[in-house]
């Protein structure tokens, strides 16, 4: 069953009922022009004032940004690459579809540069997450949406980047109640959603028993007996949650369980318990 949803497919959705399908494309369609249309693949140099396209053999600046936020290393632009891919699809639109694909060629055509740039003790405001991978949620979530561009555009150095983050993911999960001071309900989004795209695209199932590991973890640890709805954070130093219901949080849980159960194998031994979670949201 393909429970897959993203922001815009959800706005597509709850457009529906007030709205017939043109209608909704008019409502849509501006929204995502002035995404593709505000986004410019360049970097500019605040002192000087220069536009950079390409970074090969340039030396090293201290004051480069990204003036997009559209092409920051960020969770929020992933979801906008999530959700102009299936719109592009869904209105067989290919600026939408390949906004995404595009904004990857670029972090990596520059990774390089950013890596020289770094190691100089300077950085490019918009990429400070890049190339870090303890990013939680900027690396989970833009890890998602990349195994979806890699699917069409095999490139080895993004298999290496996101086997590299889900490596990282693994090994801190052994002490994470211990070593980290909170954790999210977003990250069933931001670290769930990539495990289970990434087992579907290797077929290891290593990543789905995360995935599944991550989702428990989380409704053990965040849900409310009283409501049903789950808290904002948890405490492993206190082991209290801050009882605070969190309704973006809550929207990230319910698109965090959908994604996953689209990628999930219904004979996976945690399938039935994710999906009773999802139906008890």
């Amino acid at each position: 069953m393909n429970y897959r949803i993203t922001i815009v497919s959800g706005i597509l959705l709850c457009s529906g009922i007030m709205a017939y399908a043109q209608d909704i494309e008019e409502i849509v369609r501006p929204y995502a022009d002035g995404i593709v249309e505000e986004a410019a693949f360049e970097f500019l140099d605040e002192k000087s004032g220069e536009r950079i396209l390409i970074t090969d053999n340039l030396g090293i600046r201290q004051a480069l940004v990204i003036e997009s936020e559209y092409l920051h290393w960020r969770y929020t632009s992933a979801l906008v690459y999530d959700g102009l891919r299936e719109l592009g699809e869904e209105l067989d639109e290919e600026s939408y579809a390949n906004f995404g694909k595009t904004a990857f060629e670029f972090f990596f055509k520059n990774k390089a540069y950013y890596e020289k740039v770094k190691e100089q003790g300077y950085s490019i405001e918009g990429l400070e997450n890049f190339v870090r991978f303890k990013g939680v949620w900027n690396d989970g979530a833009q890890m998602a949406a990349l195994v979806e561009v890699y699917e069409a555009d095999q490139r080895m150095e993004y298999m290496e980047y996101m086997q590299e983050v889900a490596d990282y993911y693994i090994d801190y999960a052994k002490d994470e109640l211990e070593s980290q001071s909170r954790i999210n309900i977003d990250q069933i989004y931001t670290k769930g959603v990539f495990m289970a795209r990434l087992g579907r695209l290797t077929g290891e199932s290593k990543y789905f028993d995360y995935c599944v590991n991550e989702v428990l973890k989380m409704h053990r640890l965040l849900q409310d007996p009283l409501t049903g709805l789950y808290d904002q954070y948890y405490y492993p130093e206190l082991d209290v949650t801050n009882r605070i219901k969190w309704l973006r949080g809550m929207g990230w849980a319910a698109i965090g369980l959908v994604n996953i159960l689209s990628d999930l194998p219904e004979d996976h031994p945690g399938y039935a318990r994710v999906l009773g979670i999802y139906r008890e949201m």
